[in-house]
């Protein structure tokens, strides 16, 4: 059967729209539009169009919810990666934390200095949870 017959036929227990989605969905806008404007106001250009695409993401994952309804634990999951995922470059951290480079923000943080960091445990999750 091919897949967008098989999304046409399927029919949905739950609304779209449900409470969970919808403040799933509010926190990450929320949190993307926080992003771009912080990434923009400090001139972190890179960090812009990160969040950008973290934005195209949302849209597309609306997109598939739309037509196989993701779980709300599932919409947690992807929403609270995004918000880790936008912090990450954003936050800064103390000048004697170790970190990988010159940019002192999370995602340069080693938690278990030359083996772990931030990035690494938040990629992790967020490859554990889309698979």
């Amino acid at each position: 059967m091919e897949m967008t017959k098989f999304w046409q036929e399927y029919e949905h227990d739950e609304p779209f729209w449900n409470p969970q989605v919808k403040a799933a969905s509010g926190l990450t806008i929320t949190f993307l539009l926080a992003a771009a404007i912080i990434s923009l106001s400090s001139g972190n250009d890179w960090f812009f169009v990160n969040a950008i695409m973290m934005g195209v993401v949302f849209v597309i994952l609306g997109y598939i919810h739309h037509h196989v309804r993701l779980n709300n634990a599932t919409i947690w999951a992807l929403s609270g990666w995004c918000v880790l995922h936008m912090a990450g470059g954003l936050i800064p951290v103390p000048a004697t934390w170790p970190i990988e480079g010159d940019i002192q923000v999370l995602y340069s943080w080693w938690l278990i200095p030359d083996y772990l960091k931030y990035d690494n445990i938040v990629h992790a999750y967020g490859f554990g949870v889309t698979t």
